[in-house]
Formats: structure tokens, C-alpha cells, sequence
């Protein structure tokens, strides 16, 4: 009896440690409105991390993806311009915690800074 019983916990164990990473994804995401296209939640492969793809002109974000992605050295943490000419850029960071590659808290704050900007040329006028 001991011995199913700690069968029984040890699946149980390593259940917990199979789970997958849970990742956002968004197919578009847009800088202040967010997710346009393919948001949903996802839970990735052993060897996946969550990845955030960050697209620029010159310093101006244009948009974002969000997906799992495997841990190779060209999908995390790079930095890359593709067309020095009209100096479109792109990033990719990954990061290894539950929906970590979420960044709300950074468009409520853009969008804070936005208001605040409107109004302050508000009553200037």
C-alpha cells in the first residue's frame, strides 16, 4: 500500500513539473490599442520560452507579435536591422515565467503619458 501511495505521488510530482509554459500570443498587437489579431493563451512545448517580437521605423514602435518560441540563439534577445534604407528594426526578447511576455502594464503607462500630453496642450491653448 506505502509503495502505490508513493507511485501516486510521485506521478503526481512530475506532472506538475511537465506542464508547459502558458504564453500570450497576439498575431498583431499594436502599440496603445493592443491586441488586433490571434490573441489568445498558449501553452508551449519542454523546450519553448515565451517570445515577444518588436517591430520599429527609425525609434517609432509599428508593432508587435507575441508566440512561443524554441530557446535558439536567433529567436532570443535579437536585435536586428533589416533595411538600413527606410530603417525598419526588429527585436526579439524571450522570458521563461507564465505570461510574462505581456507588456499592458507598458501601454497603460504610453497611454497615461498620451492624456497627460493632450491635456497639458490643451490648456496651454
Amino acid at each position: 500500500m506505502k509503495t502505490f501511495i508513493l507511485l501516486g505521488l510521485v506521478t503526481l510530482c512530475s506532472l506538475a513539473v511537465v506542464k508547459g509554459l502558458q504564453c500570450n500570443v497576439c498575431v498583431i498587437k499594436l502599440p496603445i490599442i493592443g491586441c488586433v489579431k490571434g490573441k489568445e493563451i498558449k501553452t508551449c512545448s519542454a523546450n519553448e520560452k515565451c517570445q515577444t517580437i518588436k517591430a520599429y521605423f527609425g525609434n517609432a514602435p509599428l508593432f508587435s507579435k507575441l508566440n512561443c518560441a524554441d530557446q535558439g540563439p536567433d529567436n532570443c534577445n535579437v536585435s536586428k536591422q533589416v533595411d538600413n534604407t527606410f530603417g525598419y528594426n526588429y527585436e526579439k526578447t524571450c522570458c521563461a515565467v507564465d505570461l510574462c511576455n505581456s507588456a499592458s502594464a507598458l501601454q497603460l503607462s504610453l497611454l497615461a503619458g498620451f492624456s497627460a500630453m493632450i491635456t497639458l496642450l490643451l490648456n496651454l491653448s
